[in-house]
């Protein structure tokens, strides 16, 4: 997902079709550059923001990918509007807030944190996914070189897995 600059607008994502949309209501999280938006709470009174109309939610969970099974009892799913960091994001922005770390002056390369699993209840409120951010950087070489310019970057690789089954919590 092309994530784009830090103005402009957010690109839209469904978990249940797996696609980007231009829906205004038909979306489950947004991008852009290293901002995740949940379709649920309140606006956090960012420039070209989404409306949100939905009920979802998300968490963040230190653990590997293929180890979580299931959604644990321990998972904190927060709202935009309502969450931690400075501007209130479900999924907080900032090095070392959520799931990147910015390595500044001279690289200013956006690193994944290793072992943060992202949890989502979707905009019904009845579906669940978990995703791994895989990259910020399309194509990413390993490593990325430092300002490697803007056609390689904000461009999230991520994987998912979406329960199709309405309030199951479980990933097999």
């Amino acid at each position: 997902v092309y994530a784009k600059d830090q103005a402009g607008p957010f690109i839209k994502f469904d978990l249940s079709t797996g696609t980007t949309t231009e829906s205004e209501t038909e979306w489950d999280i947004a991008f852009r550059a290293t901002t995740i938006l949940v379709n649920g709470g309140t606006s956090v009174g960012l420039s070209d923001e989404p409306n949100r109309n939905g009920n979802a939610a998300a968490a963040i969970i230190n653990d590997i990918f293929s180890e979580v099974t299931a959604v644990p009892d321990t998972a904190e799913f927060l709202q935009d509007g309502e969450g931690k960091g400075v501007l209130k994001l479900a999924i907080p922005t900032g090095s070392d807030n959520g799931w990147f770390h910015y390595t500044n002056h001279p690289t200013h390369i956006v690193l994944i944190i290793p072992g943060k699993v992202l949890l989502f209840r979707t905009r019904d409120g009845k579906h669940y996914a978990k995703v791994e951010i895989i990259s910020y950087y399309k194509d990413a070489p390993n490593p990325i070189p430092p300002l490697s310019g803007a056609g390689s970057y904000r461009h999230y690789t991520f994987r998912y897995v979406y329960n199709p089954n309405e309030n199951a919590k479980n990933f097999e």
